[in-house]
């Protein structure tokens, strides 16, 4: 069996910034399907939960999907945004504005064995992730060091992990692994090699 990954294109996000953004708080931001498989629900919870106790956290939810509709309501007046999706030139934008940005699928066992593609976006663009992720794409988080790995489904062990960002600003520095990890194993040409290679592999095989 070969296996051939989701792919993204580093160039577009690599011109992004990296730097910890100078101030207090923490701004999280995921952006992307809002749909059933994503859980988003948990995030909405961790921040309400946070702003609650006092701790200065904004959460944005940008994107379009079936959950779009329950979350705006879980988070009306809360200082959480839940907007529509952007073009592609206003991405940019809100990647900018984040400290964290967020990859999350609900906690379902087959998600154990997915990688969100949206988690190879988010390595090329280098900011800290927080990752409500299980399996093989918690173990690329860990392995590139990109941000903070958390149980899907879990708000106690998120409010714990943006309570200590918000507090330690220092924390959202990270290794740049995942941009060099992302350039050799999901960066678009990379992938065509390896078809090309599989291809040639079977193309080339005698005959019995």
């Amino acid at each position: 069996m070969s296996v051939i990954r989701n792919g993204t294109i580093p160039e577009r996000y690599e011109v992004l910034s990296t730097a910890v953004r100078q101030g207090s708080g923490l701004r999280a931001l995921y952006m992307g399907t809002v749909g059933r498989s994503q859980g988003l629900e948990v995030v909405v919870k961790a921040a309400l939960s946070l702003r609650e106790e006092g701790v200065p956290i904004e959460l944005r939810i940008v994107g379009h999907g079936k959950d779009v509709s329950r979350l705006r309501q879980m988070a009306t007046g809360s200082g959480v945004e839940v907007i529509p999706a952007v073009a592609k030139n206003e991405v940019a934008q809100h990647y900018d504005w984040a400290d964290t940005t967020i990859v999350s699928l609900r906690d379902w066992a087959p998600f154990t064995w997915t990688v969100p593609s949206k988690l190879y976006e988010l390595l090329a663009v280098g900011k800290h992730i927080t990752a409500i992720v299980a399996g093989e794409a918690k173990g690329i988080v860990e392995l590139t060091q990109a941000g903070v790995v958390v149980p899907p489904g879990n708000v106690t062990a998120l409010m714990n992990e943006w309570r200590r960002l918000a507090r330690t600003r220092s924390d959202l520095e990270i290794s740049r692994k995942g941009r060099a990890w992302i350039r050799e194993n999901a960066d678009y040409p990379a992938l065509a090699r390896s078809y090309r290679t599989i291809f040639r592999s079977l193309t080339d095989r005698p005959r019995s």
